[in-house]
């Protein structure tokens, strides 16, 4: 079985990661020459996306992860439509987290689309993003992040950059690649 993760950048690396006791062959894209995908328009991320996905059926995936959650919101339903492969976006496994006893870390994008359709807590880790990708690391989020860790119960990792780091979060984190794992089990891996 052959799984393709498109992301941005590292965050594909993330889900890479949670997913690699699977025993598949991964076909990872980290798009960075447009990375990050939090500050693009739907047209661009469904044309984007589309192509990457059209690549990673040449190379003959059986099952497309989009790696982002701002890919996952924007263009899953478009892309389930143009294409012929089970694809699975990331938003998806973490959505029943969103609520307001947790927190949600994401890029602006997604925040915005939380805000918008959830009640729910976020904060915009755009710049945390921005530190991962280009390695700084993650002392000023999760520094930043303790001041939440009382009032809510969970932190949920909205941005799959965030999961490279997720042994060092000293607070509860909600991880979707746990979630992934789940459905991935059950297809016929």
């Amino acid at each position: 079985m052959k799984i393709g993760i498109i992301d941005s950048g590292k965050g594909a690396l993330g889900i890479a990661e949670g997913i690699k006791s699977l025993n598949c062959e991964l076909l990872i894209i980290m798009d960075v020459a447009f990375f990050p995908y939090g500050n693009k328009s739907k047209d661009f991320l469904c044309k984007r996306a589309l192509y990457l996905c059209d690549y990673l059926i040449t190379k003959g995936v059986d099952i497309i992860i989009l790696g982002c959650n701002t890919l996952s919101i924007y263009v899953l339903e478009f892309l389930k439509k143009s294409i012929d492969i089970k694809i699975y976006g990331v938003f998806d496994l973490i959505k029943n987290e969103i609520n307001e006893k947790n927190i949600v870390v994401a890029s602006k994008l997604t925040c915005d689309y939380i805000n918008n359709n959830y009640k729910s807590n976020v904060v915009d880790g755009s710049l945390w993003i921005d530190d991962i990708q280009n390695n700084r690391g993650i002392s000023n989020m999760v520094n930043e992040l303790k001041k939440y860790e009382n009032k809510y119960q969970k932190i949920v990792l909205g941005c799959t950059h965030f999961l490279i780091f997720k042994e060092e979060y000293p607070f509860k984190v909600v991880v979707p690649t746990n979630y992934l794992l789940e459905v991935l089990k059950k297809e016929e891996l």
